[in-house]
């Protein structure tokens, strides 16, 4: 994407998400890329909002939000489907995996004691249902337009 005479990467990723329950929920979805490369960064970060505004109108998509948009409540039933868009920076263009974290789909926590580095003691962490997507690159990104990488994998994971 072009901003500012410049030309720059950017990976995006787009969902939908349903409530089956039977109370409307506040829906605060956030997102975080790792790769293999150690590279770890939430959605948005560094991310201009020219260009998600560009990613959005080249998508057609109506009922497309950006992730700042998209947080609110989030009504019961498939009619009140919400479809988003969180957006990253490609800082290293060749990577042989790339994991999605996104939290806020489910309310489910567990507190569990776990070793503290710094004082080499325990201290109380609370993890939180996230839903994990494993993609397999193909090959360098490169500026040649939108590309679907495949999902490999997908579950949920305690975080």
């Amino acid at each position: 994407v072009e901003h500012e005479g410049q030309s720059r990467l950017y990976y995006y990723m787009t969902y939908k998400v349903v409530t089956t329950s039977d109370t409307d929920l506040l829906f605060t979805p956030s997102f975080e890329m790792a790769n293999d490369e150690g590279e770890l960064k939430r959605s948005g970060r560094d991310v201009p909002a020219a260009v998600t505004a560009k990613i959005l109108a080249l998508l057609e998509t109506p009922l497309l939000e950006d992730q700042l948009h998209i947080v609110g409540t989030l009504l019961q039933g498939e009619e009140n489907a919400k479809e988003g868009l969180v957006v990253w920076p490609v800082n290293t263009p060749h990577v042989r995996a790339i994991e999605v974290f996104g939290n806020g789909f489910s309310g489910e926590t567990r507190t569990i004691d776990a070793y503290d580095p710094e004082t080499k003691g325990k201290k109380r962490v609370t993890l939180r249902k996230t839903l994990m997507l494993r993609f397999q690159p193909l090959g360098e990104t490169k500026p040649t337009g939108a590309e679907s990488l495949p999902v490999i994998e997908q579950r949920w994971i305690m975080r």
